[in-house]
């Protein structure tokens, strides 16, 4: 069967409709057209989306510490959830709430040990805290007034106010000056020394004020009234305080009290120190706890 040729003529070209061409220029117009509909559309989803009242912060519930007002907190949190990121997103949203800067924002704060952030039912956000208790203070001299408060680790958390009176122990080291953030001794002398100075004052009736480290193995220990007890922590804590209740004990030194000595030195094994001090005399006598 043979093929039936197509003629075209020109008139029956004349007839057809010219094929329209979309300029690559209109095809970008109109994707970008077609993008910024869609965006604006995500813009809009997501304006009122992250205003749904159910999803908003509305209240913030402060637990724990001792002396820090939980209306401080309140307020620190309540000015970092104020506002919008890029003016969209409200930070009060709860997917989004600005848990790093809040707890940064606490962190900051006098006497704060650690926080922890929880949204609860959606709408609270409830800050759990816990503070630094003072426990002493860290001194730069036993005539300086210009102290840190230590936790009972010796950790410095925060400048103290000019106190006066015997309230809290005083360390000093070597007359350094305190810093802020650091620990003025381990943990483990700070217990030590503290048990020391308990029991010269529930033992003997010594109130020590000042707990001062000298070198690397000495501290005196400054009592209230006048006086110091030296001891060196190459010598047991212990051996040091049945030392000192054997001299002041004995008939010899039974008049020694606050006041009336410059100082009582157990550094020395089993030789014991005395320097006594009166209005008109200075004496030093050395004597033996064997």
């Amino acid at each position: 069967m043979s093929e039936k040729l197509k003629i075209s003529s020109p008139k029956s070209r004349a007839n057809q409709k010219p094929q329209r061409v979309v300029s690559p220029m209109v095809k970008q117009l109109i994707r970008g057209f077609l993008v910024i509909i869609l965006l604006a559309i995500v813009l809009v989803i997501v304006w009122y989306g992250t205003r749904i009242d159910s999803m908003q912060i509305k209240r913030i519930e402060v637990t724990g510490g001792f002396t820090i007002p939980h209306s401080l907190l309140e307020e620190k949190a309540w000015r970092e959830i104020d506002g919008t990121y890029l003016g969209l997103v409200p930070k009060s949203f709860v997917w989004f709430y600005p848990k790093e800067k809040i707890t940064m924002s606490l962190q900051g704060t006098s006497r704060i040990k650690q926080t922890a952030l929880e949204i609860v039912d959606k709408n609270t956000l409830t800050i759990l805290f816990d503070e630094y208790v003072p426990f002493a203070l860290w001194c730069q001299s036993e005539n300086d007034d210009t102290c840190l408060f230590i936790d009972h680790t010796g950790y410095a958390f925060s400048e103290a106010p000019n106190l006066t009176g015997s309230a809290f122990i005083r360390f000093v080291r070597d007359d350094d000056e305190p810093v802020l953030n650091e620990e003025i001794f381990p943990s483990e002398l700070i217990d030590s020394t503290n048990e020391f100075a308990m029991a010269l004052q529930n033992d003997l009736g010594l109130y020590v004020t000042h707990i001062k480290m000298v070198g690397t193995y000495d501290i005196d220990f400054l009592v209230a009234g006048g006086g110091e007890i030296k001891i060196s922590q190459a010598k047991s804590f212990e051996k040091s305080l049945k030392d000192l209740k054997i001299i002041l004990n004995s008939e010899e030194f039974v008049h020694l009290e606050p006041g009336n000595f410059q100082y009582i030195d157990l550094r020395f094994g089993d030789k014991v120190f005395i320097n006594e001090e009166f209005p008109e005399t200075v004496g030093t006598t050395s004597t033996s706890t064997n």
